[in-house]
């Protein structure tokens, strides 16, 4: 299940099942939504998230072009020791802030 919630400014993603060809329509058709006014502010938890392939990869790489675009940003959080492993291989780790901590990720955006 991918869920999209809002903390204060902020809104999170929780991916709950793999990031995969399979899922990627219903997370970027959250994102999408959540990115559509203003500047949005984007937590991807996936502390439940088991798996991710290349489509999730690059969805995680539209969304974060899509926010930077208009001015906001996404950050992902708490991703699980083979999800982790898979965004370094992949250089994501690069390319995104991670959080291990969800705190931390959503004090990020007060900075």
């Amino acid at each position: 299940m991918i869920e999209a919630k809002r903390t204060g400014a902020v809104d999170i993603l929780e991916c709950s099942v793999p990031l995969t060809r399979e899922n990627t329509s219903v997370f970027r058709a959250c994102w999408e939504r959540l990115s559509s006014s203003g500047q949005p502010k984007i937590v991807v938890d996936m502390r439940s998230t088991p798996l991710i392939d290349s489509a999730g990869l690059e969805a995680l790489l539209d969304l974060k072009d899509r926010c930077e675009e208009v001015g906001g940003s996404a950050i992902l959080a708490r991703p699980t020791p083979l999800c982790h492993d898979i965004l370094r291989v992949n250089g994501l780790n690069r390319e995104f802030q991670i959080y291990s901590d969800y705190v931390q990720a959503l004090g990020s955006f007060s900075k």
